[in-house]
């Protein structure tokens, strides 16, 4: 697409990346499952975050300021963790989605690492994370079974993990590390 098509198109999206074959593939997400998200450490608006939010907004792509970076980026792992891995445990990653008893384990876990990091007294952000703490699980694994097999999940999740093995694993092990850390130190 050219032009004004294009921007209407993708103006409320996120960028997503792959290689494939020494050619960039480059798609975005809606706003509304994760705008490109960025923050200070200290959690202040500083002139330097208002300038990157400002171009962000002339390049026409979605943002969000969390004041809790640290905080955000362990929400972030309790999810992409699960999903990585639902990939790394069936023969077929690419029907994955279509493994009932898989998803209902995927859920289970995101739903666990969510609640580890509540109780941890990390608020969830986004706040919209909280819905998957509550959400009746058959529901949740329904979910989860189509995010895996649209062409989103293909996009955005698949294409991540099996060209990222070992970064996901590191992220799994440093994750999960951090959890029971946290959990000795009764936090």
């Amino acid at each position: 697409m050219e032009g004004e098509a294009y921007e209407k198109k993708n103006c409320t999206k996120d960028i997503g990346v792959s290689v494939e074959e020494g050619i960039l593939h480059a798609d975005l997400t809606p706003r509304w499952i994760q705008p490109t998200t960025f923050g200070e450490k200290n959690g202040v608006r500083t002139e330097r975050s208002q300038a990157l939010a400002r171009l962000f907004q002339q390049a026409r792509i979605s943002y969000q300021i969390v004041p809790d970076m640290h905080c955000w980026q362990l929400c972030h792992l309790a999810l992409v963790v699960p999903l990585a891995d639902g990939y790394y445990e069936t023969k077929e990653p690419l029907n994955a989605g279509k493994d009932r008893l898989l998803m209902h384990r995927t859920a289970l876990q995101i739903r666990k690492n969510l609640l580890c990091l509540k109780e941890a007294g990390y608020p969830l952000s986004p706040k919209k994370l909280n819905l998957l703490c509550y959400m009746p699980v058959g529901i949740f694994e329904r979910g989860l079974a189509w995010i895996y097999q649209s062409s989103f999940g293909h996009t955005f999740m698949y294409a991540h993990a099996m060209k990222a093995p070992d970064e996901m694993h590191r992220l799994h092990n440093e994750f999960y590390a951090y959890i029971d850390k946290k959990k000795e130190n009764g936090q």
